[in-house]
C-alpha cells in the first residue's frame, strides 16, 4: 500500500504542470481547499472539494487527479482508477510512463489481470520494465526515501 501511494505522490509531482481545463475561479478554489484539507489528513473533506471542482468542470485534470490520490488514500481503487482513466484519455497523459505505471498496479490491485497486463504492457514500450528493473528499482527506492518531501511538494 505504502508503495502504491509513494508511486502516485510520484506521478502527481512528475505531472505538476499538465495541460488542463480551465475550471474557472471557483473551479480552483475548490482544488485548493482540496488540497489544503488532503495535506490535513482531512480526507473526506478533501474529497467532496475535489469532487465539487470536478462538478464545475469534470475534464479538469488536476481536480481528477487530486480525488485519484485520495481516493488512494482511502485505499478505494476501484474509485480511484476511474479518475485515473479520465486523466489517461487525455492525449496529454497517453505517453507518460508514471500514468500507466500506476494504472497498471492499480488495475493489479483490482485482480484486472487482462487490463493489469495491458498497462504494463505498454509501459514497458514507453520505457522496458523487465529489461530495465534496476532503474525502476532505483526510481522506487528513491520515491521511496523522498516522500515526505515529494508529497510536501506536491501539497504547496
Amino acid at each position: 500500500m505504502k508503495h502504491m501511494l509513494i508511486l502516485i505522490l510520484y506521478l502527481i509531482l512528475m505531472l505538476s504542470n499538465p495541460v488542463r481545463a480551465n475550471t474557472g475561479d471557483l473551479g480552483l478554489v475548490f482544488i485548493k481547499e482540496g488540497e489544503v484539507f488532503l495535506k490535513q489528513g482531512k480526507l473526506e473533506d478533501a474529497r467532496r472539494k475535489f469532487q465539487q471542482a470536478i462538478g464545475i468542470n469534470p475534464k479538469d485534470s488536476r481536480a481528477n487527479l487530486d480525488l485519484a490520490l485520495c481516493l488512494c488514500f482511502e485505499s478505494e481503487y476501484g474509485k480511484a482508477i476511474k479518475y485515473f482513466e479520465k486523466i489517461y484519455n487525455k492525449n496529454y497523459y497517453k505517453e507518460k510512463f508514471e500514468v500507466i505505471y500506476v494504472m497498471a498496479q492499480l488495475y493489479d490491485k483490482l485482480a484486472e489481470e487482462i487490463k493489469a497486463y495491458e498497462f504494463y504492457e505498454k509501459a514497458s514500450k514507453i520505457k522496458p520494465i523487465n529489461s530495465n528493473s534496476i532503474e525502476i528499482a532505483q526510481l522506487d527506492n528513491m520515491i521511496y526515501e523522498n516522500h515526505d518531501k515529494i508529497l510536501i511538494t506536491l501539497l504547496k
